[in-house]
C-alpha cells in the first residue's frame, strides 16, 4: 500500500508527519471493534496508530479531511473480498 501523504503535516515533539505508512492489518489489530454495530472514530484511529505505527495521540491533531480518509483505509479492510465459486465435492 502506498503511504497516506496528509494535507496537513502532524507535529509530534520534533518530528514532523507528512505522511502515514500502513502495514497489513492482522485479525488480532481489530481485537477492540465491537460487534453489530459501527465502530466510533476513536477506536477506527485506535487500530490506525496500529497500523501506522504511531501512538494514538499522533493522530488526534490531524485534519479533519485527513482523519476521514485514515478512517476509509481502514474500514476498506473489513469488506469482504469477491464471492468464491460453489464448492465441489470430491
Amino acid at each position: 500500500m502506498d503511504p497516506l501523504v496528509l494535507s496537513k503535516p502532524i507535529q509530534h515533539g520534533k518530528q514532523e508527519i507528512t505522511e502515514l505508512m500502513f502495514r497489513d492489518p492482522i485479525a488480532r489489530d481489530f481485537r477492540q471493534f465491537p460487534v453489530g454495530k459501527n465502530p466510533t472514530i476513536g477506536e477506527v484511529l485506535d487500530v490506525a496508530s496500529l497500523l501506522c505505527n504511531v501512538p494514538p495521540v499522533v493522530l488526534w491533531t490531524m485534519a479533519p479531511s485527513d482523519a476521514v480518509r485514515v478512517t476509509e483505509i481502514v474500514l476498506g479492510f473489513l469488506e469482504p473480498g469477491p464471492p468464491t465459486g460453489k464448492t465441489l465435492s470430491p
